[in-house]
């Protein structure tokens, strides 16, 4: 290749590139500050989780997509419930209506509370965020479901959630799949015994519930592990 050639091929692409820049979308995040609180005593919330992350939007045939996340923030509040997270800028190099900007996500988590979301869609109302209490079992599990599960941090403060739901649901009767939800978390947790424990309250219930074969096969999966679990 002659040094014409390139010298033509270098400004035929930095002429591309200025054409195509007035139609890539540019998305600017608004910074974040927030006091959480709980709703009912208005008292700040020390210790809540917040996990952030930003994408790029693509159109399709289909609808949005959204790319990789390019960017993760893991935070706790303070004593005064507060945190703020600045605002971030995405460039997106595919012109619109291929490219279309981007999006924030925000989620707070508090242990004992409804999980709250800041984002596009549902921008904060105010500098102060309300909390609810969770007022049964199935919303803190649904809770533990919400949850990241990528970084330590992520796994430290699923396993203390997780902790504080067994401690205040663990001896929780109720319908069989609610004992069974229950053994499953005592598992995550690798309490093996009150895993068992809870499925034998099912079939001490009744030996011949639906399931039945499967929950005393859970039972002597737990015994195995329970027993490698006592023997190191």
């Amino acid at each position: 290749m002659n040094k014409t050639t390139k010298k033509f091929l270098k400004y035929f692409l930095l002429g591309y590139l200025l054409w195509l820049l007035p139609g890539c979308p540019i998305y600017h995040s608004p910074t974040i500050k927030q006091k959480v609180v709980d709703s009912r005593t208005r008292l700040p919330i020390n210790g809540a989780y917040i996990y952030a992350y930003w994408k790029r939007i693509y159109g399709s045939p289909g609808g949005q997509i959204g790319s990789e996340k390019l960017k993760e923030v893991r935070l706790f509040t303070g004593k005064d419930g507060t945190f703020n997270i600045p605002s971030y800028w995405i460039f997106n190099p595919v012109p619109y209506p291929f490219g279309q900007g981007g999006l924030y996500y925000v989620s707070v988590f508090a242990h004992g509370y409804h999980m709250q979301v800041l984002d596009d869609s549902h921008p904060p109302k105010s500098e102060v965020l309300e909390m609810d209490e969770l007022e049964d079992f199935h919303h803190y599990e649904y809770n533990l479901r919400d949850l990241p599960c990528c970084e330590p941090l992520d796994t430290a403060y699923r396993d203390e959630d997780l902790r504080l739901l067994l401690q205040r649901y663990g001896n929780y009767l109720s319908t069989p799949q609610d004992q069974w939800e229950l053994a499953l978390l005592f598992e995550q947790a690798e309490d093996y015994r009150s895993a068992i424990r809870k499925v034998e309250e099912i079939l001490q219930a009744d030996p011949n519930c639906i399931g039945a074969t499967n929950y005393k096969y859970a039972i002597k999966e737990w015994q195995k592990k329970l027993k490698n679990t006592n023997s190191k």
